[in-house]
């Protein structure tokens, strides 16, 4: 049997819940073997045959199906309206196509920072893409951790090596508001839209640099709103230093589709800082491929993107693999190579490719 045809083998436990504010988690071990997990939220108790028939459609009216990777170990059910009671049960695909009951916990409000959001699934097919966003009202329960730009937040940094030179240049900087700004400085911010695949903010390196600060911004920034957006006081503002040998961040913190205002600033080691020249875009336009990211811990919803991006490209390399269809490999490639895109540098997506070479 095929891993895309899903046969229920055995009868799925539901387990009853009532919707939470923020979403039911459902999570589970790692078990080895297993290939994806399938989730099941349910509107009522169903017979073994009508959740057959559920996974066989890949959803029905009355039971929401979805598939995400192995390395996925935690769900939140972020499409049922809060207060609303649904019957939730997983199952594990393993890679001989053969199926198990997946024991799991359900817990109300319990999604951690690598939960994948069901939205995203519901997203794709819907749109056909994980790439809009639906108002938080669509899903009937105050969103998990949306990619909106968020007031800033502190990041905090190790202090500079100083046992060495080498050392000390590759050692992350003092963030921007540990280092007051001295005097009034004239900054022009670039606008730009969000891209798919994050928006790259680059620049050319400056020899004397002791650090880059990046700030983005809903709007733009003047005057003595500078130091407080440095400082981590401006609304809706990100501002973060980055080593000497970085040149490319990609933004996290916009919205997709929406408009940020970005500026670049070279920060010497008497800290003084003056404006440096950048571009911006996509990955294809600005040739950069891979960069940290804007906020390094605002990664949920990237995660749940990319995850899902995975899930899609292994079932179309197993479908190469059973029937030799080329354009289910040329599908799973580009998915894999979108998912890289999104997260450079991303584990699983880099093994998933590696298998794919």
């Amino acid at each position: 049997m095929r891993q895309g045809d899903f046969v229920m083998a055995l009868n799925i436990v539901l387990v009853s819940q009532r919707q939470s504010p923020n979403g039911m988690a459902l999570s589970w071990s790692s078990t080895e073997g297993v290939s994806a997990y399938q989730i099941f939220i349910a509107a009522r108790k169903m017979l073994p045959e009508e959740l057959e028939a559920a996974a066989l459609l890949s959803g029905t009216d009355d039971c929401f199906v979805a598939k995400v990777g192995a390395e996925v170990l935690s769900v939140v059910d972020d499409v049922t309206p809060q207060g609303e009671t649904r019957h939730y049960g997983v199952a594990m695909v393993f890679d001989d196509g053969s199926v198990k009951a997946a024991r799991f916990k359900a817990v109300p409000d319990g999604g951690a920072e690598d939960s994948f959001h069901l939205s995203m699934v519901k997203m794709r097919m819907t749109t056909g893409s994980y790439r809009i966003k639906p108002p938080p009202e669509a899903a009937g329960i105050k969103a998990a951790k949306p990619i909106a730009a968020p007031p800033v937040v502190k990041v905090a940094a190790p202090p500079p090596a100083r046992s060495a030179p080498a050392a000390a240049a590759s050692a992350e900087p003092p963030p921007p508001s540990s280092v007051p700004l001295e005097g009034p400085l004239d900054i022009r911010m670039q606008g730009a839209t969000q891209t798919w695949d994050g928006l790259r903010i680059c620049w050319d390196r400056e020899p004397r640099a002791a650090a880059y600060e990046v700030i983005a911004s809903d709007h733009q920034i003047f005057g003595d709103e500078l130091a407080d957006a440095l400082a981590g006081k401006a609304d809706f503002t990100t501002a973060i230093a980055v080593a000497p040998s970085v040149t490319c961040v990609l933004d996290n913190t916009t919205a997709r589709e929406s408009r940020g205002w970005y500026a670049v600033l070279v920060r010497y080691r008497d800290g003084r800082r003056v404006p440096h020249p950048f571009q911006v875009g996509d990955a294809a336009s600005s040739g950069k491929a891979s960069g940290p990211f804007l906020n390094p811990n605002r990664t949920g919803e990237l995660r749940a993107e990319v995850e899902g991006l995975l899930a899609d490209a292994r079932e179309q390399w197993e479908r190469w693999k059973s029937e030799q269809d080329g354009g289910a490999r040329r599908e799973a490639r580009r998915m894999v190579g979108d998912a890289l895109l999104i997260w450079p540098d991303y584990p699983a997506a880099k093994k998933l490719l590696g298998e794919m070479a």
